[in-house]
């Protein structure tokens, strides 16, 4: 039984990093075509952080601003690699399952943040950009029914399928 159980604990930390690579990567996608998504992303200060956790020791990924254009933004797993001495936001998760339903868009990140089930330690103007920006990609990608779901407000959509698969392909990690 314990064996299983750590080998379900396992499948949802990669699905639900995969999950959030792909969430990077429409951000980063769409911070070419769509201005509402560049202007949130403007905000951000070179050299910021964002760190997302698990149960405060397992570490899911940074997300590092790096350059002044807005889709200058980096993904990393390992975190020896970054210069942390810049503002750094950490989102922590109450446990995987958690992680789980907000990565696969069962709940929103703001339910789940009034839920107590994330706790934020940082900049929370920097937070709610970054809420905004997770908000705007799930908006873009989700069929409208479930956005409606998740969402409090859903945004306007205004890439095609087309046009965002093409900026996320053109854009490097």
């Amino acid at each position: 039984m314990n064996k299983k159980r750590s080998l379900k604990t396992k499948i949802k930390i990669m699905l639900s990093t995969a999950s959030m690579y792909f969430i990077y990567r429409v951000i980063k996608g769409m911070a070419f075509s769509d201005s509402s998504m560049r202007e949130e992303l403007s905000h951000w200060k070179k050299g910021f952080t964002i760190k997302i956790f698990f149960m405060e020791e397992r570490l899911i990924m940074d997300i590092v601003k790096y350059g002044k254009r807005p889709w200058d933004i980096k993904w990393f797993n390992d975190s020896s690699k970054i210069d942390c001495s810049k503002e750094i936001l950490s989102v922590m998760f109450k446990d995987i399952d958690c992680l789980f339903k907000v990565s696969y868009a069962i709940e929103s990140l703001v339910s789940a943040y009034c839920k107590h089930n994330i706790a934020i330690k940082g900049d929370l103007s920097l937070a709610a950009s970054v809420v905004r920006c997770i908000e705007l990609a799930e908006g873009q990608i989700l069929p409208e029914i479930w956005s409606k779901h998740i969402l409090k407000q859903v945004p306007e959509r205004k890439l095609n399928a087309f046009t965002l698969i093409r900026s996320m392909i053109l854009t490097e990690n």
